[in-house]
């Protein structure tokens, strides 16, 4: 028998799709780790454990983001930040929980994210009443990265989505950036 070449084809992916699916990955991976901490650990433990990672991690994107623009927007305008923190989400954020963000009155930013992606994954697992918000680590690490101790109104600690009990899924919490 012998063996036939396959001819040689190259498939390449757009860059887009390409950066989708290794997001997509990262969440799964993410929802996987997730899932099996909590069966396994105390439900405390996986809660701090997973906010203060993502917010480890949020903080080296933003880290690296900024010095890959060569940007320090160390002035306290969120102006600035909005549009910093657009090109952060539009890297660093998935397509299944859109994140908005608007510039309000007295140097404040006002950030939603819809049809969370954690809080869906939290709620099929069946885990959502014990679930403490991870998403919203993000945002604090960045706003870390950028000099700005973070202070989110509300801050979430359960999901926001439950608190709202019924609410459209849409968590929003505001950011007033300190003046510099």
């Amino acid at each position: 028998m012998t063996a036939t070449a396959m001819p040689e084809t190259r498939v390449r992916l757009r860059r887009r799709d390409r950066e989708q699916l290794l997001r997509d990955a990262w969440l799964r991976h993410d929802a996987l780790w997730f899932g099996y901490v909590s069966e396994h650990l105390d439900d405390k433990l996986v809660n701090v454990g997973n906010r203060m990672i993502v917010e480890r991690l949020a903080e080296y994107e933003m880290l690296s983001l900024m010095r890959k623009l060569r940007l320090w927007p160390g002035n306290g305008d969120a102006a600035t930040l909005k549009a910093l923190f657009e090109i952060g989400i539009d890297l660093y954020q998935t397509r299944y929980s859109p994140v908005e963000i608007e510039l309000l009155p007295g140097n404040c930013l006002g950030v939603s994210m819809h049809d969370c992606w954690a809080c869906k994954a939290v709620r099929e697992a069946g885990r959502l009443d014990r679930y403490r918000c991870g998403p919203w680590a993000r945002l604090k690490g960045w706003l870390k990265a950028v000099g700005i101790i973070p202070k989110l109104k509300p801050d979430p600690g359960l999901c926001l989505a439950l608190q709202e009990q019924g609410a459209e899924e849409v968590c929003r919490v505001e950011v007033a950036i300190p003046l510099s």
